[in-house]
């Protein structure tokens, strides 16, 4: 009778046991259900990046994730290149341009937004003597655009051509598309290139002249990189999501706390641009993921006003996972 009495409570004890291990190891993983998270950015040398670049240089998003999943980090130069690869599970977390995001929800594609890398600036030079404001350029005027066209730079010229003239197709045809490097190359040595919208005001370091700088459409229209992610992905790993929050807020931190040390980070991919820049950068454009609403809005309501987008847009308010993303009004 003893020994049926110790049988049964050793049983009870191994069960016990392996209830308790079944339960922490429940707990554990519940939320991730992936051994690797494939993260995917623009060229390293977009100012919009910061974040993602200090983030993975420390190790911010590893350190918020348990034991057995890693971080592959890869580079994908195209907006809409990034979107397809989270639309067909190439990859996990990828960033584009908010018109890019705002398009895909209109086509009805299953992308969940996160959260928001601000740019910095872009502004229109010119190589002409002639010209000095927007109405100085004429039918004939060839208008650079940096990177594709329907991107942040053509947003925010079309903005200004709204604002300003009245139409924002005013110059469509005479709009070509360019890397920045050509861009600039082709404002210095050539005549017929009257006008190009440049990121980051490099333009300056050539002697170009500045007719307008379109920063407040960059805030107006929240022309920045959204990151985003699967709408499948998000459901099924909401730990990792909360985790690549929790990192980018502890990235935001960092840089506050020790703006010489992000900066000189971020001078390894920013070829050019001294410490004392970025630092002033940090001070201009502070780095930020909360999505402005209305921002967000205006610009969807913008790329329906013009063509961009074929139906009426969905209010940011409306998306599923609205009351996950940080936001300001």
């Amino acid at each position: 009778m003893f020994k049926k009495l110790i049988i049964f409570a050793l049983t009870i004890g191994i069960i016990l046991a392996l209830s308790v291990y079944w339960n922490s190891t429940k707990i554990q993983t519940e939320g991730y259900n992936t051994d690797l998270v494939r993260i995917a950015g623009f060229r390293k040398n977009l100012s919009s990046l910061a974040i993602r670049l200090i983030m993975e240089e420390k190790g911010f998003f590893e350190a918020e994730l348990p034991e057995g999943v890693n971080v592959e980090w890869s580079t994908i130069p195209s907006s809409t290149d990034q979107r397809d690869a989270i639309v067909s599970g190439t990859i996990d977390i990828g960033a584009f341009a908010s018109s890019v995001a705002i398009s895909a929800i209109d086509q009805g594609l299953p992308i969940t937004c996160l959260s928001v890398m601000p740019y910095t600036n872009a502004a229109l030079y010119t190589n002409r003597e002639t010209i000095h404001r927007l109405e100085d350029l004429n039918g004939e005027d060839k208008i650079i655009m940096v990177t594709a066209l329907g991107a942040h730079q053509h947003l925010a010229f079309q903005a200004a051509c709204w604002e300003y003239l009245g139409d924002a197709h005013k110059f469509d045809g005479q709009v070509i598309a360019m890397t920045l490097g050509d861009a600039l190359e082709t404002m210095k040595n050539f005549d017929d290139a009257q006008a190009s919208v440049i990121v980051d005001s490099p333009g300056m370091k050539l002697n170009l002249t500045k007719i307008m700088d379109l920063k407040k459409y960059y805030s107006q229209y929240e022309l920045s990189s959204i990151n985003a992610t699967s709408q499948k992905f998000a459901a099924e790993n909401p730990m990792i999501i909360e985790a690549y929050y929790t990192a980018e807020r502890e990235t935001i931190k960092f840089i506050s706390e020790h703006p010489e040390e992000a900066a000189k980070i971020l001078s390894k991919y920013w070829e050019g641009e001294s410490i004392e820049n970025i630092i002033q950068l940090f001070k201009n454009t502070p780095p930020r993921i909360a999505i402005s609403e209305s921002a967000y809005d205006r610009l969807a309501e913008f790329m329906y006003e013009i063509g961009n987008i074929d139906n009426p847009p969905q209010k940011f308010s409306e998306l599923p996972n609205y009351a996950d993303i940080p936001k300001i009004p």
